[in-house]
């Protein structure tokens, strides 16, 4: 265990969407494990299920952790004895499964170890990579899980309102606010395109919170004056399948193009125009902040941590959450008519990620979180 107050040891636990989808926080760890690698620190990470996933965090440098599954009777007896084992100074969790099993495994640490008090177990990082409450299962999720943050030594929110809202729930806790980062694309400078701008794009996980249906109203509506629009829909989820049927019934799946999950993102944004995100909650959303990198404009509902990214009207367009159909289309109906208005914005936006959302950015902050939480235990011993 580090003797400093600089971790040199850390356990991530994360249970990541199934092998046909993913999410934000797990592409957020993975950045995330790569820039601790990078800076000599000792990463293990236990990934709850999806083996595709666990080979991408091992080519970033992660080592993988060897318990039988989250589910077995053994799961947590394993758990404890690798945080013991491996002397390993924080253990961080992401989302609701992997919290409750960090608490849990540290707990069981500090009862098996015969260590003195102080170095009985790692500290405990827990990241809200943001609270899902739109039904009555995950309000009970989110419930659990914001019991399982009393006990952790320091909190990350990736938003300012879930950020407030945990320090006024949680007043005795350290709660840290640490945006979300990402890479800037190889080529995110304003695009000159002879063509008008025509395409909109959806980004995410295709899951309700995400209203990828609303987006699709949104463009039928745009469509019925665009005979000529683009409409593309990018990521996988339990909404794939109705959301073709959605398209088929407003009339405009000739115009649309579900890829599905893919690798190159960045890619298919290099040919949007408007990246239309009206998610009914967000942390910090790593869709908006690429579509952004990568000079597109974005609508967006202002919830959770979108206003903190987007300034309206001048790094992109912000709606207020709700039954937003007709007010979106309006709002992208003018940036359509406007092209220069929407290069502009598109620009001012790659220029706000590249001074505040950097990946390298995301990183330091997590390693001065750690670093706040080793220094309060070492005056506390």
């Amino acid at each position: 265990m580090a003797t400093g107050m600089t971790p040199s040891s850390v356990v991530h636990l994360i249970r990541p969407q199934a092998a046909d989808n993913v999410g934000g926080a797990d592409l957020h760890l993975l950045d995330l494990v790569e820039q601790q690698v990078g800076s000599g620190m000792r990463v293990t990470v236990l990934a709850l299920g999806n083996d595709d996933y666990q080979r991408r965090l091992a080519a970033r440098g992660a080592l993988l952790a060897k318990v039988p599954p989250w589910w077995h009777p053994l799961f947590f007896p394993a758990l404890a004895g690798l945080l013991r084992d491996e002397a390993v100074d924080i253990v961080h969790g992401h989302g609701y499964s992997a919290d409750l099993a960090a608490v849990l495994g540290v707990r069981l640490t500090r009862c098996v170890s015969k260590a003195p008090a102080w170095t009985r177990r790692p500290a405990v990082v827990l990241t809200v990579h943001g609270f899902i409450r739109s039904t009555w299962s995950t309000r009970i999720r989110t419930a659990i899980n914001e019991q399982c943050l009393r006990f952790a030594d320091a909190i990350i929110a990736t938003s300012r309102p879930e950020t407030a809202h945990l320090t006024r729930m949680l007043p005795a806790s350290d709660v840290y606010y640490i945006p979300n980062g990402i890479r800037m694309p190889a080529a995110s400078d304003p695009r000159e395109r002879a063509e008008p701008p025509r395409h909109l794009a959806f980004v995410g996980r295709l899951e309700p919170e995400k209203r990828p249906d609303l987006f699709l109203s949104v463009a039928a509506r745009i469509a019925a004056s665009h005979p000529d629009l683009r409409v593309t829909v990018i990521g996988a989820g339990s909404l794939a399948r109705s959301l073709r049927s959605q398209a088929e019934r407003l009339g405009i799946a000739d115009k649309c193009t579900f890829t599905g999950l893919v690798a190159d993102v960045d890619q298919r944004l290099s040919s949007v125009d408007v990246l239309v995100a009206l998610s009914d909650s967000e942390g910090t959303p790593r869709a908006v902040l690429e579509a952004m990198a990568a000079s597109v404009t974005v609508v967006a509902t202002a919830v959770g941590g979108v206003p903190d990214l987007i300034a309206d009207g001048r790094t992109g367009v912000l709606v207020p959450a709700g039954p937003v159909a007709a007010v979106a289309a309006e709002r992208i109906q003018s940036l359509l008519a406007d092209p220069p208005r929407l290069r502009a914005i598109g620009h001012a936006a790659s220029q706000a990620v590249r001074s505040e959302f950097l990946v390298e950015d995301m990183a330091k902050r997590t390693l001065a979180a750690y670093d706040a939480v080793l220094s309060e235990r070492s005056r506390s011993r």
